[in-house]
């Protein structure tokens, strides 16, 4: 650094940032770069061993930059990795590569090939908000994408925290780092447009160079700059779960997992994943079926690496006591019930005036473990209904209507047990569709929720109560979510999730899907219909019954009812105990964050259940909670690999897709694949609705769609309910139709044969 830079260079170095500026007719920033002759070479990227510089203004800063660049040949990194790879020092030299400066708006890599499991028909794709530095050196945690290769579609979308951005920087400053804005953070980077174009270039690139390639790339000015591609040097070493030999019931073991969760969770919620499921699991035990725990199940690593496991199945002689345990069951079903939701509603109200900033350390922990080990006991009595409480009536009860009827004038068994039923989710839709109705009366109100421009809850409030009935409207919506507000999207992944009363926006978006049916206004005459059909069905049925086949009918119809409506109202008391859970672990992470212990209060959701204690957190590994953020984006791939790799008869190039009916029907139209609750607005009309599965805060998007078809899911699963009370077909665990169908693309959903033709 201390040398002269030789005048001849020095010249050369000038006329040529001369000649730049004046065919940009501009004073113009660049890039200083270092290409080193040991870079990006098949077996060894040497990415980021040497330096580069940003922003770079005016012939002085050029030069020192300039001889920065060759000086980064030698720090203490670069000389590292060259031993590491044995490369003579001696032998590699450096030049420096002067480009005009793009002032990304987004920014980050592309991968041609899935390097997370090596897949040739995938590609990766990271990117945050401006310069890419942040994103290639790990200091943000990007948005992450798996596209499509064939397609162009995006099939998974997983988002960052993106907490900063770097940008120009102010006079004397070549960069600033800035926070970015919460709305920003909440929102995807780039459009799943914006993502298939740069698909399209990045495919161009690899041919080009006929190998996988690794790309940087930057995004301004409705544009996409390609600024750098090297080949990967990381394919063929997958870490990806690989399932062989599995018998048919491992395979439904491993469905029925994915279906319930149906993405990877993070640590923290790793806990509530493996507590639920070990919930059903112990049910299993219980009547003599035992299974490999929940946690060798799915098995996670110290950094935060998650592995799926093929199950163990063992009978024991417990079997021989199924008979008396569900008789007992139905006997005890309603007393259990009563006991544990006055349990619950105890502790909600407690909950309500719990102030967390009033709280030690300690006690936020305490709270914390109170609320899970109530959680877990919802869980066991969920799962004590569906599995100890149904099998008796639900057997008598299928049993009676396939002797007493014909096939094809017999009923879906769920839509018996569910119509005209006052069950949680039907509870909510009809409470939030008489909000909607009300919002249609007053078109003003309902032209301002459907394009109002407004940027958060409190705006959205202010601009509401302009309008004539705005404040009415808000009343309705406020009075709605004090008691819906704790439905949640993710009801068993709750830390990377958020209530409705948590997130306001986005339920906006939940209550727009819904003032946007088309069958709004008749949609209480329709479910009228629908119960007096099968009141009349029922009663009918009723009547050629007679003696104990009568008295059976009724005493198995009437426990199934009851047993749903428990199962579901622990689905809400699980949401409800999380949305407090999540305060207390956002006060957890505030201060942390705050003590400089954690980069940020998000980090929390990377801290396992059993490491939040006060010991622990004197002692965090930043790098560590870095290595399980690196590790989130593969194991949701990986997630993903796995459900397509359960089922081999799904071939994503054929003009067939195979599933399971969930409603029965006809119907066709474009595919509008729908990732999360930011995709809603996505929907019209007619569209075909592809999702990797659905939950109760998805209700409103059957209004609007043609028909639904999902990766998981079954004939009793939410989509299949809500798709047959709506009337529209419905075809369920496909496993690949969000990676095989694309964007646009118009297909036929054929709910009855469990079928799915592209045209």
């Amino acid at each position: 650094m201390e040398q002269d830079i030789l005048p001849e260079i020095e010249k050369d170095i000038l006329h040529a940032y001369k000649a730049l500026e004046k065919n940009m007719e501009k004073e113009i920033y660049v890039a200083v770069r270092s290409s080193a002759t040991a870079e990006d070479l098949p077996d060894a990227s040497f990415a980021g061993q040497q330096e580069t510089f940003l922003y770079v203004k005016g012939e002085k800063e050029l030069l020192h930059y300039t001889k920065s660049c060759w000086a980064s040949l030698w720090s203490a990194r670069a000389m590292a990795y060259r031993q590491k790879k044995a490369y003579d020092h001696h032998k590699v030299f450096i030049s420096v590569v002067i480009q005009e400066m793009v002032d990304a708006k987004v920014s980050g890599i592309i991968f041609t090939n899935n390097p997370l499991t090596q897949s040739e028909n995938e590609m990766l794709v990271t990117s945050s908000y401006g310069l890419g530095e942040l994103v290639v050196s790990g200091q943000v945690t990007p948005d992450t994408y798996i596209i499509n290769k064939k397609h162009m579609n995006v099939v998974i979308k997983e988002l960052g925290a993106k907490e900063q951005e770097l940008v120009l920087g102010l006079e004397g400053e070549r960069t600033a780092l800035l926070e970015v804005p919460e709305k920003l953070r909440k929102a995807y980077s780039l459009t799943n447009e914006q993502l298939q174009e740069l698909g399209r270039l990045a495919d161009k690139v690899e041919v080009h160079y006929s190998y996988p390639q690794d790309i940087e790339w930057a995004y301004t000015n409705g544009r996409f700059y390609l600024l750098q591609a090297r080949p990967i040097t990381t394919l063929n070493k997958t870490e990806q779960t690989i399932f062989k030999d599995l018998s048919k019931t491992q395979i439904k073991i491993l469905d029925d997992l994915l279906e319930h969760y149906p993405e990877a969770p993070t640590p923290l919620d790793y806990s509530i994943v493996t507590m639920s499921y070990q919930a059903l699991l112990d049910r299993g035990e219980e009547l003599g079926v035992r299974l490999t725990k929940a946690t060798d199940l799915i098995k996670i690593d110290e950094k935060g690496l998650i592995r799926l496991q093929p199950p163990k199945i063992k009978l024991t002689w417990k079997l021989i006591t199924i008979p008396r345990k569900f008789i007992k069951a139905t006997k005890e079903q309603d007393k259990r019930w009563a006991e544990l939701s006055q349990e619950v509603n105890i502790f909600m109200k407690e909950m309500k005036g719990l102030k967390v900033k009033d709280l030690s350390t300690q006690e936020l922990i305490d709270t914390f473990n109170s609320l899970f080990d109530l959680a877990k006991r919802v869980s066991h009595l969920r799962f004590y209904f569906i599995v100890n409480a149904t099998m008796l009536p639900l057997f008598s009860l299928s049993t009676i209507i396939k002797v007493f009827t014909s096939k094809q004038n017999r009923p879906a068994l769920s839509d018996v047990i569910t119509t005209n039923l006052d069950y949680k989710t039907s509870i909510i839709d009809k409470k939030l569709t008489a909000v909607a109705l009300q919002i249609a009366q007053y078109p003003k109100v309902k032209t301002f929720i459907l394009d109002g421009d407004y940027k958060d809850i409190t705006d959205f409030h202010s601009k509401l109560f302009s309008i004539p009935n705005g404040k009415q409207i808000w009343d309705s919506i406020q009075h709605f979510l004090d008691q819906y507000g704790y439905r949640t999207e993710k009801m068993y992944q709750p830390f990377i999730s958020k209530s409705w009363l948590d997130d306001q926006i986005s339920f906006l978006d939940i209550l727009k899907a819904t003032v946007q049916d088309p069958h709004l206004e008749d949609r209480r005459q329709k479910e009228a219909e629908r119960a007096e059909k099968y009141h009349l069905w029922h009663s009918n049925f009723e009547k050629k019954l007679k003696g104990p086949f009568n008295k059976l009918f009724r005493w198995s119809y009437q426990k199934l009812r009851n047993i749903y409506i428990y199962r579901e109202e622990t689905v809400f008391f699980i949401e409800s105990i999380f949305h407090y859970g999540r305060r207390v672990i956002n006060e957890l992470g505030s201060r942390l964050a705050k003590e400089g212990i954690l980069e940020n209060t998000k980090d929390m959701i990377y801290i396992k259940k059993e490491e939040l204690e006060e010991n622990f957190f004197k002692s965090i590994d930043k790098q560590l909670i870095k290595h399980r953020k690196d590790n989130l984006g593969k194991n949701q791939t990986n997630w993903k690999q796995s459900i397509i790799q359960l089922s081999k008869k799904h071939d994503e190039n054929s003009d067939v897709i195979i599933g399971i009916s969930g409603s029965n029907g006809l119907a066709e139209g474009p595919v509008r694949i729908i990732t999360s609750v930011d995709d809603f607005k996505k929907l019209k009309q007619g569209d075909i609705l592809v999702c990797q599965y659905t939950d109760p805060t998805w209700t409103p998007l059957f209004g609007i769609a043609a028909a639904v078809v999902s990766d998981t899911g079954g004939a009793l699963s939410h989509a299949a309910i809500v798709a047959r009370e709506y009337e529209i077909p419905a075809v369920l665990g496909t496993k690949i139709g969000t990676s095989s169908l694309k964007e646009g693309e118009y297909i036929v959903v054929d709910g009855t044969t469990g079928r799915v033709l592209r045209k």
